[in-house]
């Protein structure tokens, strides 16, 4: 018998050809059936990474912004010294 999830994914199309369905194809949907039934947890998940990616380049673009700002303002104090 397929995981029920698998039946909530594809309906009722699929359960009237369950019975012909060889082995093999009802084990390769079986992970397709769990996967669909996470996929809003999935994608959530994949965005938080996202968020995560974006945030640590913003973080050093900021840190190399305010290296080249420092080293500026060092510059010009080194002019005006002398």
């Amino acid at each position: 018998m397929l995981h029920v999830r698998v039946r909530s994914c594809v309906g009722p199309e699929l359960a009237s050809i369950e019975g012909m369905l060889p082995e093999v194809i009802k084990e390769a949907l079986t992970p397709a059936g769990f996967i669909e039934s996470h996929l809003v947890q999935v994608l959530k998940a994949q965005k938080q990474i996202v968020d995560c990616f974006q945030q640590e380049k913003i973080a050093k673009q900021r840190d190399s912004s305010k290296a080249l700002a420092e080293s500026a303002v060092n510059e010009i104090k080194s002019l005006n010294d002398t």
